[in-house]
């Protein structure tokens, strides 16, 4: 259980630290409860086209550090059980296995699930903040 802990204290800090992340940073809207929501939809979303139903529990108060919670043990899952879906999911959202890779290379002592995990959640985040910046416009 620590070790699990270490790593997501370190995995929930890698928004600010992957060059892969652009130059973009999701640190402002981690605790926007309407960012993480839409943000939450979106993933729900994505998965769905795989045929998999993703379910957040609805009584907690959302935020990046709950989202990420939630989402590494399907990450996980799919890792071990159902890799192609995993590469197919990871196209629809649009991470690439350069993305990934260069990601391993910046953080070799975080376990891929959390990784995986993490660049979807920035992925998703930085489309609906993207968006709801130019729906505004």
């Amino acid at each position: 259980m620590s070790i699990f802990l270490f790593h997501l204290t370190n995995q929930i800090s890698l928004s600010r630290q992957l060059s892969i992340f652009d130059g973009f940073s999701i640190e402002p809207f981690k605790n926007q409860k309407v960012i993480v929501e839409k943000t939450v939809r979106q993933i729900a979303k994505d998965f769905a086209l795989f045929g998999m139903k993703i379910e957040f529990a609805e009584s907690v108060e959302w935020n990046y550090d709950e989202l990420f919670r939630q989402l590494l043990p399907t990450i996980d899952k799919l890792m071990y059980n159902d890799y192609p879906r995993l590469l197919s999911l990871l196209y629809q959202i649009d991470l690439s296995p350069a993305n990934i890779h260069a990601a391993r290379i910046e953080q070799p002592d975080t376990p891929d699930c959390e990784l995986i995990s993490a660049l979807i959640i920035y992925r998703e985040f930085k489309k609906v903040v993207f968006r709801m910046y130019y729906k505004s416009k």
